[in-house]
C-alpha cells in the first residue's frame, strides 16, 4: 500500500520482503524433503554409522567430535535422539537429511534477504538468484543428502548477510555478529575458515560516513576488523579447547595436535599439480551449478545421454557463457558506483576459495558450492544494471527461464534418478549381504576404488560388522605385517565365536579395485592379500550381482593316526 505521495508504507515494504522469504523457505523445504536422495555419498553414510552405530557401541566421544567438522556429528546425534523421543525408530541418516533440507531452505532465505538489502530497487532478481542457488546441483544435493557441508554453508550465508550489512553501515555489533556466525561455520566445517579473509576485507571496506577524516575512518575500519576476527577466533578456540579437555580428555598439546591435524598429515587431500588441478576445478565449479548428464564423462563426450537431456544441458551451458559476458560488460560501469566494496569482497571470496581448493582436494564439487554465493551476487549486480536499462523486465524473464532450464537438467540427470532406492549399487550390495548373513558375521571388503563405499553401506544398511583392508592399512601406519595380523585376528575372533566370515570378490579378483588399493597403500598387493587369508579354506558362499562372495572356514584338523 502506498501513501498519497506514492511512497510504500513500512508495513507494505516489510510484507514485500518477508512474504517472498516465507514462500521461498516453504517451497524449498518441501522440495528438498521430497527429493531426498537414496544414493547417499560415502561421507553421509560414514557419519550416520558413527552417530548410529559406533558411538552407541563404544561411547567413544571421538565418533561425535571430528576434528575438521567438530559439531556436525554431535548435533546430528542430538537431533536423532530427539527424534527418537518423539517416536522415530529409524537410523540417523534420514534425520540428518531432514536437518540438511531445513538448513538449506533457511540458507536461501538468508541469501534472499542479503540480496534484497543490496538491490532495493529490484524485487525479482534477488528472489530468482536465491532460487537459482537452491536449484544448483551442488546446493541441491547437499540439501538432500546427509553430507557435512550444508550447516556450515548456511552459517556462511548468515555471515555473508551480516558482512553485507557491515559494509553498508560500519556497525560494530554487525562486525561481532559476522564474526560469531563465521566461527560457528568453522566449527561445522573447517573450510569455512577461508571466509575470515572475506570478513576482514568487508570490515576494511565498510562505510564510515562522508564527514569522517580518512585517517579516522581507517582506524575505525581496523577496529571493526579486529572485532570480527576476535569474536570469530575466540569462539572457535574456546569450543575446541573445551571439547578437547572435557570431552576428549586431552592432557597435552601434543595429543591435541595429533588429533586436530590427522587429515593434513595423511597427505591424501592436497597436491601441487596445478595445471591438472585447474582443469579439475573448472569441472567442479561447473558441476556445482549443473550436473553433467549420464553418459561418458567429459563435457564434450556425452555419448549415451538422452537427446532431450543434452538439449537442456547445452542450453544451460550457453546460458553460463552469456552470463559471464554480461558480467564482464557491466563490471566497468559497476566499479565506478557505490557498490565497488561489495564487488571487491565478492571477488576476494572467489579468489581465496579458488586458490585454496586448487591444491586441497581439487575437483571435489561440494567445496565449490560456497563459491556460487559470491558468483550469484556478481551476477545479480550485473543483471540489476541491465534491468535498470533498456532491457527492463526481459532480464527477469530470461533469468527465470535459464534457472528453470538448469533445474530441469539437474533433476532429470541426477536428482530424480537418485530418488530410487535401487539406484545405489552399494546399497544393493549391502541388502544382498543382509539377506545372506546374520548379526555377528564379519564382511571383509577392499575399501578402495569403485567399491570403496561398501565399507560404510554394509554396516549401516545391512547392520553387519565390516572391515576394510584400506582402513586397516591406514590405522597400521602402512605397516604390512601389522595390517595382516590385525585382519587375521579379527577373522579368528569371529570364527571362534561361532559366526562366519565372508570376503567380497573385489578383494580377490577385481583388478581396478586392487590397483586402487595398491596405489593408496604401496605395501598392499595381491600377494599380501592372499597371504592374509592363507590360514583358512575359501569357498563360494553365494553369487551376488557384483560377483561371488567367499566364505572363510577353518581347515579341518587331520584325524590322528591310529
Amino acid at each position: 500500500m502506498k501513501d498519497t505521495n506514492g511512497v510504500r508504507s513500512p508495513t507494505s515494504e516489510a510484507t514485500g520482503v518477508w512474504l517472498p522469504a516465507l514462500a521461498l523457505f516453504v517451497a524449498f523445504w518441501i522440495l528438498y524433503l521430497w527429493t531426498a536422495t537414496q544414493y547417499n555419498t560415502f561421507d553421509a553414510v560414514s557419519y550416520a554409522n558413527e552417530i548410529g552405530r559406533l558411538y552407541p557401541q563404544t561411547h567413544d566421544p571421538r565418533w561425535l567430535f571430528h576434528p575438521h567438522h567438530l559439531l556436525f556429528n554431535a548435533t546430528g546425534y542430538l537431533i536423532w535422539r530427539a527424534a527418537q523421543t518423539l517416536g522415530y525408530i529409524g537410523g540417523p541418516l534420514p534425520v540428518i537429511e531432514a536437518w540438511n533440507a531445513t538448513s538449506g531452505a533457511l540458507g536461501l532465505v538468508l541469501y534472499y534477504l542479503s540480496l534484497r538489502s543490496l538491490l532495493k530497487r529490484s524485487r525479482w532478481i534477488p528472489l530468482l538468484i536465491a532460487a537459482g542457488l537452491g536449484l544448483s546441483f551442488g546446493y541441491w544435493i547437499c540439501a538432500t543428502d546427509g553430507r557435512v557441508n550444508m550447516p556450515s554453508t548456511v552459517l556462511l550465508l548468515g555471515a555473508f548477510w551480516a558482512t553485507c550489512r557491515l559494509i553498508q553501515t560500519g556497525n560494530r555489533k554487525l562486525a561481532a555478529l559476522a564474526g560469531v556466525l563465521t566461527g560457528l561455520a568453522i566449527l561445522y566445517h573447517e573450510s569455512a575458515g577461508l571466509f575470515l579473509v572475506v570478513g576482514v576485507a568487508g570490515a576494511l571496506l565498510s562505510y564510515q560516513g562522508d564527514d569522517l577524516a580518512a585517517r579516522a575512518g581507517w582506524k575505525r575500519r581496523c577496529a571493526l576488523a579486529a572485532i570480527y576476527l576476535t569474536s570469530s577466533l575466540l569462539l572457535v578456540l574456546t569450543v575446541y579447547a573445551v571439547i578437547g579437555a572435557a570431552a576428549l580428555h586431552f592432557r597435552s598439546f601434543g595429543a591435541f595436535h595429533r588429533w586436530s591435524s590427522e587429515y593434513v598429515e595423511l597427505g591424501w587431500w592436497w597436491n601441487f599439480h596445478i595445471l591438472t588441478n585447474i582443469r579439475l576445478d573448472a569441472y567442479a565449479f561447473r558441476r556445482a551449478a549443473f550436473v553433467e548428464p549420464p553418459g561418458k564423462q567429459g563435457t564434450f563426450h556425452l555419448s549415451g545421454a538422452p537427446t532431450q537431456i543434452l538439449v537442456f544441458y547445452f542450453t544451460v551451458l550457453i546460458g553460463w557463457f552469456v552470463s559471464v559476458y554480461a558480467f564482464l560488460v557491466a563490471i566497468p560501469l559497476l566499479w565506478r558506483t557505490h557498490i565497488r566494496p561489495l564487488l571487491i569482497v565478492s571477488l576476494i571470496w572467489v579468489v581465496v576459495y579458488t586458490l585454496f581448493f586448487t591444491v586441497w582436494s581439487p575437483g571435489y564439487v561440494v567445496f565449490w558450492v560456497p563459491v556460487l554465493i559470491p558468483t550469484g551476487l556478481l551476477l545479480a549486480f550485473s543483471l540489476a544494471h541491465y534491468r535498470a536499462g533498456r532491457m527492463g523486465l526481459a532480464v527477469n524473464w530470461l533469468l527465470g527461464v535459464w534457472i528453470a532450464l538448469y533445474a530441469v537438467s539437474n533433476f532429470m540427470s541426477s536428482i530424480g534418478p537418485h530418488q530410487d532406492p535401487q539406484s545405489s549399487p552399494f546399497r544393493r550390495t549391502a541388502m544382498d549381504v543382509r539377506s545372506h548373513t546374520v548379526r555377528g558375521d564379519l564382511i571383509v571388503v577392499a575399501g578402495a576404488g569403485d567399491a570403496a563405499q561398501c565399507e560404510v553401506d554394509i554396516p549401516y544398511f545391512a547392520d553387519r560388522d565390516c572391515i576394510s583392508i584400506h582402513t586397516m592399512a591406514a590405522r597400521a601406519k602402512e605397516n604390512a605385517d601389522r595390517t595382516r595380523s590385525t585382519i587375521q585376528s579379527r577373522i579368528a575372533q569371529t570364527l571362534a565365536s561361532g559366526n562366519h566370515v565372508y570376503v567380497l570378490d573385489e578383494v580377490m579378483s577385481d583388478r581396478s579395485v586392487l590397483e586402487a588399493l595398491h596405489k593408496r597403500h604401496p605395501k598392499v598387493d595381491r600377494a599380501q592379500i592372499q597371504e592374509t587369508f592363507r590360514p583358512w579354506r575359501r569357498s563360494i558362499a553365494w553369487k551376488s550381482p557384483r560377483g561371488p562372495v567367499w566364505i572363510l572356514e577353518q581347515e579341518p584338523t587331520p584325524a590322528p593316526i591310529p
